[in-house]
């Protein structure tokens, strides 16, 4: 990966690549039950490692749970994408798709190789323009949806 601000930019905007989400007292009361109910099951069924590691989940998600997700930089430029600052070419790209939810569209973007795709929320960006840049370089797959965990974690507000 290689730096680089000196390119200009095909289209540049920044956006989350999780949902902040409001969660009501209810929630609040679900999630507690449940894991109190998790802790307790594992001590009765001799399960106390089980038990200690939902504490701990529990306490380190209590402990971070009004942090707000961080905003992300992504640059589409005529020799690649740049995310972060970290600029790689298009050959480090595989293909991209468009997830468009009720109140939001997220920008999947697949890598060659083991890293881990880039997601980033649209936010207020014109999805045909981000469709033009990037079908010029990559191939879009339409067919791809939501991954099922990331559909979990979207419905429970984790």
């Amino acid at each position: 990966m290689e730096q680089t601000n000196s390119q200009p930019a095909i289209l540049e905007w920044q956006g989350q690549t999780q949902m902040d989400h409001n969660r009501s007292e209810r929630w609040y009361a679900i999630a507690g039950i449940t894991t109190v109910a998790i802790i307790v099951y594992g001590l009765l069924t001799g399960s106390w490692s089980m038990s200690l590691v939902i504490a701990i989940a529990a306490g380190l998600y209590f402990l971070v749970r009004n942090e707000k997700h961080a905003l992300h930089t992504i640059r589409i430029l005529e020799t690649g994408i740049e995310y972060d600052g970290k600029a790689e070419g298009w050959g480090a790209f595989k293909s991209f798709w468009l997830l468009h939810g009720p109140t939001h569209t997220q920008l999947h973007i697949s890598r060659s190789g083991l890293k881990q795709d880039i997601v980033i929320f649209t936010g207020n960006t014109d999805i045909n323009a981000i469709f033009e840049a990037l079908h010029s370089h990559l191939p879009h797959d339409p067919d791809k949806r939501e991954k099922m965990i990331d559909a979990i974690i979207r419905y429970c507000k984790i």
